[in-house]
């Protein structure tokens, strides 16, 4: 419906009642404005061109009357010759211009220009006219010696002044069709300044004052204003019957609604004695359709829709994103099934958009039975996230300020997926804003470590939230105050020094296998743990990477070693690593660590605890 151009329904129907009293009332309302001020604007301008409108027509009616009945006596002639079989071909000729136009009782393209012939004749109606006033204006032998002998005397420069006349009626229709006020302001004042300039005209130059009297500018007029109502009646559009199409999308969206009712009553009454009256009560009520009939409506509906738009050329997608959003993968495959019916339209293609364990059922292809998936979608596409060069040509188009090692970090963080690379380098950006030239050198350092130190704290917050729904005792409660004390250090620490909290974080991510007895935490919370420190050694190593100076050094010296791991992209994998297993990502960042040069830190007794924060204040910061 919205293709075509019609407004979706309001799923409520009023009564005729009041629907006809609103359409009556909105008409009145604008008609009395129209008449208005139509009624004195079309007395004044009757009365100005009705001289010149009677001329006209006294001295060119009787050529068009004697024209229309030659055209008319040309047509019944041929007519009858053609009735009285004594013109064979021209009776060809109309047997094959009848069957042409039946024919084209159904061509959208046809019925279009039949509509739009009027508005066109309307066009080149006004554009004859509006010529012919020019033309006439051109050729007036008297207005040309005038303009002549205005242009060889002292008053030459009065001839532009001229065209103020003109100029300042197009200001003032223009002024009251602007836009805002300031620009309404400004063509009242330039007409109103115009319009003054040109009326003193007459009065200081009898070659001007001549022009402007002329005879022939009143029939002039006339032609023109006639050309500029026929280009208003040619701005009009006809109103298009709705086609059928239409209406059945219309009562469909209707049949969805589970009940209606309208009613209307009326009541006229005559005095006492005689009294007439009408009561008219109506209600409605629709039965809510079973499944098997909604389906087959839709699927009507959809191949009428699809085989409409085919016939011009186009394809007929229906989208349905983000399917996993129904819940689990099991809630999604259940819709799947519950909508493979209208899956099988002829000209109809679906794209749906799933998550990967979703994809990932029907990837197995029947494997070890098959679902609705195998039997539903034709193809999967599985969107991969970005390589390390397409996340480069991603942020040169959203943020090309970002040098070549911010989009390693933000790549490295997000793991190569497109909405997370965008919303880290838009974190980047608001936190290079108002930067100095002097700490332009520590930029990458700054940055760095706030991004990661924002995204740890996001995390072991997360991580809390739901240990703590677990149960703990005073002798297990230390696993879970940890990521308390982490939590501080985020807190307190800067980029000028880092030692305490490297310490903290080595603490946490040091893989450590917890010892059976009392401090042991709950079997419902070990994962949790272990999945909590392998992120957290995860960005103890981007820290130590991006961290200290000479990041570009320190990658040379990565890349000198000549080692697989020592590519920027393994970042990103070990961050897609860490949503599969915890246990397969830790090798993959061990093997980053040493590419990288970074020292293995020491497994901490289970003894230890971890290093509480240091908070004086820092005097570089505070500085």
């Amino acid at each position: 419906m919205q293709r075509e151009g019609y407004p979706l329904p309001q799923l409520t129907r009023l009564s005729g009642f009041v629907r006809t009293r609103q359409r009556l009332h909105r008409a009145l309302s604008s008609l009395g404005w129209r008449l208005l001020f139509g009624i004195p604007a079309a007395a004044l301008l009757i009365l100005g061109t009705a001289h010149a409108a009677r001329g006209q027509w006294d001295e060119y009616s009787n050529e068009g009357w004697i024209w229309a009945r030659g055209v008319r006596r040309w047509s019944t002639q041929h007519a009858e010759e053609i009735w009285q079989g004594h013109s064979i071909g021209a009776a060809i000729v109309v047997i094959l211009a009848g069957l042409w136009l039946w024919s084209l009782r159904t061509s959208n393209p046809w019925r279009r220009r039949l509509l739009s012939t009027p508005l066109y004749l309307a066009r080149a109606g006004a554009a004859f006219l509006i010529l012919i006033a020019l033309a006439s204006l051109i050729k007036d032998r008297e207005i040309r010696d005038h303009a002549w002998a205005l242009l060889n005397s002292e008053s030459w420069w009065l001839l532009p002044e001229f065209g103020l006349f003109f100029a300042s009626l197009g200001c003032f229709i223009q002024s009251g069709e602007a836009s805002t006020t300031l620009t309404r302001r400004l063509w009242t004042a330039g007409a109103s300044a115009a319009l003054t300039g040109a009326l003193v005209l007459p009065f200081r130059s009898a070659d001007v004052r001549a022009i402007v009297l002329d005879d022939g500018n009143l029939v002039r007029l006339t032609y023109g204003i006639a050309g500029a109502l026929l280009l208003k009646v040619s701005s009009l559009r006809t109103r298009r019957a709705e086609p059928a199409l239409v209406t059945r999308c219309r009562d469909h969206l209707y049949q969805l609604r589970t009940a209606q009712s309208t009613s209307a009553a009326l009541n006229l009454g005559i005095a006492q004695a005689a009294t007439f009256g009408t009561a008219h009560t109506s209600a409605v009520s629709s039965i809510p359709p079973n499944f098997p009939q909604l389906v087959d409506d839709l699927r009507t509906l959809l191949a009428g829709i699809a085989t409409r738009i085919h016939a011009e050329q186009q394809r007929t997608v229906i989208c349905l994103d983000e399917l996993d959003r129904l819940g689990s993968d099991q809630q999604a495959l259940a819709f799947l099934s519950e909508i493979k019916a209208i899956l099988g339209v002829p000209k109809v293609h679906y794209l749906i958009s799933v998550a990967e364990d979703v994809g990932a059922a029907f990837v197995r292809r029947g494997l070890p039975h098959r679902d609705a998936t195998d039997s539903s979608l034709d193809d999967v596409v599985h969107v991969q996230p970005s390589s390390l060069v397409e996340s480069i040509a991603i942020m040169e188009k959203r943020a090309d300020d970002l040098t070549e090692p911010y989009v390693l970090l933000a790549h490295a963080l997000s793991g190569g997926i497109p909405r997370d690379l965008i919303r880290y380098g838009r974190r980047m950006l608001e936190m290079l804003e108002g930067r100095t030239a002097e700490s332009r050198g520590l930029e990458l350092v700054e940055v760095s470590h706030r991004l990661i130190k924002e995204e740890l704290r996001d995390t072991i917050a997360g991580f809390r939230t739901l240990l703590a729904k677990q149960q703990w005792t005073a002798d297990n409660a230390d696993w879970l105050s940890r990521y308390r004390i982490l939590n501080e250090h985020l807190q307190h620490t800067c980029p000028h020094r880092t030692s305490e909290l490297v310490a903290a974080l080595q603490y946490v991510a040091a893989d450590i296998t917890p010892a059976p007895g009392p401090s042991e935490p709950p079997e419902s919370a070990r994962q949790l743990i272990i999945e909590a420190s392998a992120y957290i050694y995860f960005a103890l190593t981007l820290l130590q990477i991006f961290q200290p100076l000479g990041f570009d050094g320190r990658r040379k010296d990565a890349a000198f070693t000549r080692k697989p791991a020592a590519d920027p992209h393994v970042l990103a994998e070990v961050r897609l690593e860490l949503a599969v297993s915890p246990h397969s990502a830790r090798p993959m960042i061990n093997a980053v660590r040493e590419a990288w040069l970074l020292a293995s830190f020491p497994t901490p007794d289970p003894s230890d605890t971890i290093p509480p924060p240091r908070t004086d204040p820092c005097p570089l910061c505070r500085g």
